[in-house]
């Protein structure tokens, strides 16, 4: 599903530690998490979301870069998310939702 091997890029397990520790936290409602990630941000929130997509229910992305792994797997996440890019590799300025 994602061409990087996660262990390369391992800031995704910084992300799901985060999300651990909001679930122990009194008052937080755990059906309710969900993530704004910027450039490098984005990609390790589009990859947590794709090894733990039970909890993380939206995500708002922003970044000038995205590529051919982002694009495979952001359908297939349960989360709602609105990603906001102005490059790919192959294709013009992009606004998408999924």
């Amino acid at each position: 599903m994602w061409e990087e091997d996660p262990s390369e890029s391992h800031y995704y397990l910084d992300v799901i530690a985060g999300i651990d520790y909001l679930e122990s936290q009194e008052g937080i409602d755990a059906e309710k998490i969900g993530m704004l990630g910027g450039a490098r941000g984005a990609r390790n929130a589009v990859l947590a979301a794709s090894l733990d997509p039970d909890r993380i229910k939206a995500m708002a992305l922003l970044s000038v870069y995205y590529d051919d792994d982002m694009e495979s797997v952001l359908p297939t996440l349960n989360s709602s998310t609105l990603l906001i890019t102005t490059e790919h590799r192959n294709k013009e300025s992009t606004l998408q939702v999924h």
